[in-house]
């Protein structure tokens, strides 16, 4: 057995020749192999007389599992009497290494609103002690959740599986846990050996259960004819879901009201606004408003969980179109005019000609001077 002295078990072993009887010779025994002729040396030591074999040193399994020495009966030319022995030496095992955890932290995640039961991560131990015994036999262990209540996870004692409870997980209550755990052999009974603890941190992924909500039910914007490629407006939305996110990044589609194409709606992925642009130029006298709607979703699909309870909301959107004072223009750059080469020369003037100017916000004649 290792660990133990066992000067007081000497000798382990005996190799005797029965041709000493027979014969009348002298015979000098022999070991040789592991422990006394091969390193590690001096553990073992014989009595070449009587052929008994001592051991010297408190062994160590860890370190030797077992010695192979060969035993010789030989005469006084050194020749063999009888054919050399084999004698093997198990060390027995001793419970004296405790589990250690192949990592100081473990990391693993789940997705919130995970069944019952789903298998989260393993974590796993060694045991130096002689494998498939129960000295090497690994039982885990729970020792705290932080945050502490209720306890979402599971841990199989025998194979270090985490797995979660019946308790349903919420990213947006807690988006992350630690545990504490331990590992115990002897299939978990409690000794009086150190016991080696380590960190499990799960981080909780999301999913989109929460529905966005728009800040407004109606918006009203203003933009002043002629222009193009202005913002209009920016449109907030909220989303409880992680920032950053498909699950939390919003997604603007006009409904109607756009079909010319005057607009473009865009989110702004930093703030999670919808960004409108107006692309072409309006004519206040040909439109003064516009109505639009837009539908609103998330970038990534719902959860099934709130798949059911979305319901499409189309948000009117009210653009005015703001007039501006134009300038004057002429409808042609060029005015021919007909006179008659008779017509005579009068006093007062005469009118042989009008240019005509117009009035680009009202489109009629203007007065000019």
């Amino acid at each position: 057995r290792e660990g133990e002295d066992l000067s007081k078990k000497n000798p382990i072993a005996k190799i005797h020749s029965d041709i000493a009887e027979e014969r009348g010779i002298k015979i000098t025994y022999k070991y040789t192999g592991k422990g006394i002729t091969e390193p590690p040396f001096g553990v073992f030591v014989f009595n070449k007389d009587t052929g008994e074999l001592n051991v010297t040193s408190i062994l160590d399994r860890e370190e030797t599992p077992s010695f192979l020495l060969i035993g010789y009966a030989l005469d006084e030319q050194g020749n063999n009497l009888e054919k050399p022995l084999e004698l093997h030496i198990k060390v027995l095992d001793i419970n004296d290494n405790e589990p250690v955890f192949t990592q100081n932290v473990f990391v693993g995640s789940v997705e919130e609103l995970s069944a019952a039961y789903t298998l989260v991560m393993k974590i796993t131990a060694t045991d130096a002690d002689e494998p498939n015994t129960l000295n090497s036999k690994i039982s885990y262990r729970i020792v705290s959740q932080d945050p502490p209540y209720p306890p979402v996870f599971y841990l199989n004692k025998d194979t270090g599986e985490v797995y979660t409870t019946s308790i349903t997980l919420d990213r947006e209550e807690h988006s992350s846990y630690t545990l504490t755990v331990e590992a115990r052999d002897g299939n978990g009974q409690i000794t009086d050996k150190p016991v080696k603890q380590a960190q499990v941190q799960i981080r909780i992924l999301d999913v989109n259960d929460n529905i966005l909500v728009v800040e407004n039910e109606m918006y009203e914007g203003t933009v002043e004819e002629n222009q193009a490629n202005v913002e209009v407006m920016r449109i907030k939305v909220f989303d409880a879901d992680e920032i950053g996110s498909d699950n939390w990044l919003a997604n603007f589609t006009f409904a109607s009201g756009n079909e010319r194409g005057y607009f473009r709606i865009e989110t702004d992925t930093q703030t999670n606004e919808g960004i409108m642009t107006l692309l072409k130029e309006l004519d206040y006298e040909e439109m003064k408003h516009l109505d639009l709607s837009i539908i609103v979703t998330n970038k990534a699909p719902f959860h099934k969980s709130v798949k059911s309870k979305y319901k499409p909301t189309f948000i009117p959107i009210k653009v005015k179109v703001k007039n501006v004072k134009e300038g004057i223009y002429f409808k042609s750059s060029t005015v021919s005019v007909r006179i008659s080469e008779n017509m005579g020369i009068s006093s007062q003037s005469q009118i042989i000609g009008k240019f005509q100017a117009f009035d680009e916000g009202t489109g009629q004649l203007a007065h000019v001077k």
